[in-house]
């Protein structure tokens, strides 16, 4: 069950035509002897010269405007309860860590960002750990052919990254999908034989909003809650005021 749905965005097709046109002729010896980043067709990659973040899609309104409904007394009791049980270390062993951070979060009721463990994100997803290597890949593919200088490149676009519970329980929870992008910055260098090198410090972004979605699936069972834990539930919880949703960011830097 998806904690959150979005419209999944990619940039892997566009990634798939850039390695057919180097095929068909384009090869790396096209772009020797160029001066700069604007000498050559941008279109070949899916970074480009520049510091400022991509165009961040429309997150939605998740569950709607806060506090718009008065509290009820089950809703009450429910967010005592809940937020009892998450304090107990059994919680983190059975639910996650990162999953019962973001949720305590929610139920602190601030509305504050959140700084994602990225770490941990990327050690225990493989949908996450993909998408880093993929951005990393792509941004050495521009730096192998840029000339000598100092550059800040970024991704063109963000892409739309699932987190499934079979791929990490965890991180299903925590974040359920997100977008990803990256940015770097490199620094080319020739040697006297006309050789040249390149350094890059990459950094992989991570952004999404924590909220709840209209469902009835129950994604956690706790028998002794006077209310079921579905998507309209949590979402209730923000609509009267007794929990927040928040934005989470994150930065990895390689």
């Amino acid at each position: 069950m998806m904690l959150k749905s979005k419209k999944i965005e990619s940039s892997y097709l566009s990634f798939m035509c850039s390695l057919f046109i180097l095929a068909s002729g384009c090869g790396r010896s096209g772009f020797e002897g160029r001066s700069n980043l604007k000498d050559y067709d941008r279109n070949l990659f899916s970074y480009v010269e520049g510091h400022d973040q991509p165009t961040m899609p429309d997150i939605g309104n998740g569950a709607g405007p806060y506090g718009q409904h008065e509290p009820t007394e089950q809703m009450i009791l429910c967010k005592n309860m809940i937020t009892t049980g998450l304090s107990l270390p059994m919680a983190s062993e059975k639910y996650g860590e990162d999953a019962v951070r973001h949720l305590s979060h929610y139920f602190e009721n601030t509305g504050t960002n959140l700084d994602v463990n990225m770490i941990s994100l990327l050690e225990s997803s493989k949908a996450a750990k993909e998408h880093f290597e993929f951005e990393l890949s792509e941004a050495k593919r521009l730096a192998e052919v840029l000339s000598p200088g100092k550059y800040d490149i970024v991704s063109k676009s963000v892409t739309g990254i699932s987190v499934t519970a079979s791929d990490s329980p965890n991180w299903y929870r925590a974040v359920g999908s997100y977008y990803g992008w990256g940015q770097a910055e490199v620094t080319v260098s020739e040697n006297e034989h006309g050789t040249t090198k390149y350094e890059i410090n990459f950094t992989y972004h991570l952004f999404d909003a924590y909220n709840w979605e209209p469902g009835d699936t129950e994604f956690i069972h706790l028998p002794f809650l006077p209310c079921k834990i579905t998507g309209t539930t949590m979402g209730e919880f923000h609509r009267q005021g007794l929990a927040r949703e928040f934005l989470m960011t994150g930065a990895y830097t390689k």
